[in-house]
């Protein structure tokens, strides 16, 4: 009775529901009321209640009438009467009526009613598990279909990539005259776009098996369903103990064999006897007495009857009805064995699936980050385009992968509330979703520019707002949060910088001139993008209409590069707010704001990748540079800086150290330590990047800022060998090295001769080639 009161209620419900909803509660709610196959098995189980109905009517007493006319002749042949011989006319009739009762007949009638009652309940057990199991396929063609559409919008965003690809390397073929990038571009994009034909064609297939299932297309917006954990028992041993008792395979085999007892209870009600009440009324007109008048007759009787024997039929049946409940039984057992490893399966895969997710998600990040880090490497000359290709690639899969993977656990899910026959009352008693005020999910392949901390590199690259992963991939067009300035710092008013066409005079192209930009480090600008050519800035600037506030400068490792900046700000928000006004052709290009200071560091007229020497006569430098390289003696770097005055020292000094002054000290200060400590400066600075790679440096020791590292220099006297670089994320980091030697053996012989102070931080040798990327990467 609770099953049907239960049924009731969701149809009842399902009534009521808005039928234009594409939710999953909403299509499962159609199916219940649509669905032919489910249709055809609440007419079944209404069909198997009329089986218990017809076994209970033999509780009831029976009353027949039995009752005929008769017409015709008699003829009496009488030895003791003279008269017989005669035919007789006979006409007349006959009525009875008589009533019967039930009383016993050796537990049979119950025993068929109970079979009858086990045989309703098992039928509506199977009813309900092919109910669920429609439903179940039901909820894995909207989650299919759900899934089809996020994987479109993530390979349609990847052909759109590729196209943007094609058109960089068309135009790349045309400067350079190379078609090896347009060949693999090229494939690149077939590949997907036969993704993109294919994703299309589970679409479509999902479409019509969601017909075939609901009776109509779906309309309107779909949403991925929501996992709600509280469904899921804690331990597999409560799953288990809960499928054992509510699974409807389970339960139907259970009733089942109390069908077969109750056969066995009917087989042994046959050798006991069977007693019945028997009421009857007749009347009998000129037919017993022949033509001569009525007979009446009224009696009641108690009826016995007890067979005796039967020839053994009965005991035969016995034994076959005990062996085939010995059947059912052993069926029960498999049953229960195969629900068992079900559940054990579905609720390992539910907790490993949550595991594997969360490294997925890790290796999205990673991919990336890897993306962009490859993009600002061929920007520096370092990658390839089709490392950029492979990396986007990659990318591409492993979102795919963690879409594929997280459909799967979702349909995971649902096969565990299915196997605890708990489905379809699940998704009914659940909240709604409303998937029209739901935003669908955005799969964004290009990558946003993130900071690369240890802990926090991709702390808001995925948010689990509406799921764990709806907004997971909202990866591009995103503005790159920059830390507000310091408000206590002076402001600048914005000034207007060079035309492009000042700046791209042939005359000035080679480098840009301090004077070219503002001389303030605290002002701000937006860099937009970076090209291979002037020609091809210029370009970018006039079909844009960005010459008014724009600048074109040279970067990267030998210059080769040119970057387009836009525009003086006095603060982040001033030109977080220009930004924002951009057309949706250059927020692709993923422009981000950073301070001038960074762009005035890249337009000076030394290059960054030059080894740079003090003002000394050619000859003089050769040597100096060879003594450092291949002796590193002491003596030889004294005798050159004898000839160098006390301000060219400081000078140096700033130099070396990353091209920024000690903050706590002033010029005066810096010479009087300097003539104090009767300290000789280096022959040369920044002598790192025109080391060779395969050469060794000594790591001294890392600090978290940078006037620390220069102190640390200062007073164990390692400006002449030293060089201190900034590197991690907003330079939070410094790193003094020291020296550059031929082998490690000459290095090691150098560490020997540290003092103590320097020998506590454990220096060790590095190759150069470690420093000079880490230099490289960020600065």
């Amino acid at each position: 009775m609770r099953k049907n009161f239960y049924l009731t209620i969701i149809i009842y419900f399902t009534l009521i529901i808005n039928l234009n909803a594409v939710s999953l509660k909403d299509t499962i709610s159609k199916v219940i009321t649509n669905n032919p196959y489910v249709l055809s098995e609440l007419q079944n189980q209404k069909g198997y209640k009329k089986y218990v109905d017809d076994a209970e009517g033999n509780y009831l007493p029976t009353v027949d009438l039995d009752t005929y006319l008769e017409s015709g002749k008699e003829s009496l042949d009488r030895k003791s009467s003279t008269t017989d011989g005669e035919w007789s006319r006979k006409d007349g009739y006959n009525a009875a009526i008589t009533f019967r009762q039930y009383l016993y007949d050796g537990g049979i009638t119950p025993a068929q009613v109970n079979q009858a009652r086990h045989e309703e309940l098992a039928n509506r057990y199977r009813s309900f598990n092919a109910i669920e199991t429609t439903v179940f396929e039901a909820v894995k063609i909207y989650t299919e279909l759900v899934k089809s559409d996020e994987k479109l919008k993530l390979t349609k965003n990847m052909v759109d990539t590729n196209e943007e690809n094609m058109n960089t390397a068309k135009e790349n073929e045309q400067i350079s005259g190379e078609v090896l990038e347009t060949y693999q571009v090229a494939s690149k994009l077939h590949f997907v776009a036969d993704r993109y034909v294919e994703e299309e064609d589970k679409k479509d297939t999902a479409i019509a098996s969601y017909i075939r299932y609901v009776g109509s297309k779906p309309t309107g917006r779909t949403c991925r369903p929501v996992i709600d954990d509280a469904k899921i028992p804690k331990t597999v041993e409560e799953a288990i103990k809960l499928a054992i008792l509510k699974n409807y395979k389970i339960q139907e085999q259970i009733e089942k064999i109390k069908t077969q007892r109750e056969k066995i209870a009917q087989v042994k009600g046959e050798f006991l006897p069977k007693l019945n009440l028997e009421l009857k009324a007749s009347i009998d007109e000129d037919l017993d007495l022949t033509e001569d008048g009525t007979t009446k007759n009224i009696y009641a009787r108690l009826n016995l009857n007890w067979n005796l024997f039967n020839g053994n039929k009965d005991k035969t049946i016995t034994e076959q009805e005990r062996i085939f409940l010995n059947e059912q039984k052993k069926i029960l057992d498999d049953i229960t064995n195969e629900i068992v490893a079900q559940i054990k399966s579905l609720y390992g895969k539910h907790q490993k699936y949550q595991a594997r997710m969360i490294e997925i998600e890790k290796y999205v990040k990673a991919n990336v980050n890897i993306v962009d880090v490859y993009k600002d490497q061929f920007l520096a000359g370092t990658r390839t385009f089709i490392d950029i290709l492979n990396a986007q690639s990659e990318l591409f899969e492993s979102i795919k992968t963690l879409i594929d993977l997280e459909y799967i656990a979702v349909n995971n899910y649902y096969e565990l509330l299915y196997n605890f026959s708990s489905l379809t009352e699940s998704i009914l008693s659940s909240k709604n979703q409303n998937c029209e005020e739901i935003e669908p999910r955005i799969i964004e392949f290009s990558a946003k520019k993130q900071n690369k901390e240890t802990q926090s590199e991709l702390s808001d690259l995925i948010s689990d707002m509406d799921s764990s992963l709806i907004e997971s991939f909202n990866l591009s067009q995103e503005e790159y949060k920059e830390t507000e300035p310091i408000k206590n710092k002076p402001k600048v008013e914005k000034q207007e910088v060079k035309k492009i066409d000042k700046l791209a005079n042939k005359n000035k192209t080679e480098e840009l001139k301090q004077d070219d930009i503002d001389e303030s480090k605290n002002n701000y600008t937006i860099n937009i993008a970076s090209f291979s050519s002037m020609k091809r800035a210029q370009n970018f600037l006039s079909k844009n209409d960005l010459s008014n506030k724009a600048f074109v400068y040279k970067h990267g490792t030998d210059k080769i590069n040119f970057r387009v900046a836009y525009g003086v700000y006095k603060s982040f928000s001033d030109a977080k707010s220009d930004m924002k006004n951009f057309n949706e052709k250059i927020l692709k290009n993923r422009p981000f704001i950073s301070k001038i200071k960074k762009d005035q560091e890249n337009t000076v007229v030394k290059k960054t990748n030059e080894k740079i020497e003090p003002n000394l006569s050619q000859t003089n430098k050769k040597e100096t540079k060879n003594k450092l390289v291949s002796s590193n003696t002491k003596e030889a770097i004294e005798e050159e800086s004898k000839k160098k005055d006390l301000e060219q020292l400081v000078a140096e000094a700033q130099q070396l150290l990353n091209n920024d002054p000690l903050e706590n000290k002033d010029i005066e200060a810096l010479k009087n330590e300097l003539a104090k400590e009767d300290f000789e400066k280096p022959k040369t600075t920044n002598f790192l990047l025109a080391a060779s790679k395969d050469e060794f440096t000594i790591n001294l020791a890392t600090f978290n800022t940078l006037q620390k590292a220069q102190k640390f220099v200062l007073n164990n006297k390692l400006i002449d060998h030293a060089f201190v670089y900034e590197f991690g994320a907003d330079k939070k980091y410094a790193k003094v090295i020291y020296g550059i030697y031929k082998t490690s053996k000459a290095a090691k012989k150098d560490i020997n001769k540290f003092s103590k102070e320097i020998i506590k931080n454990k220096p060790i040798i590095n190759r150069v080639k470690k420093h000079q990327e880490l230099y490289k990467k960020y600065n």
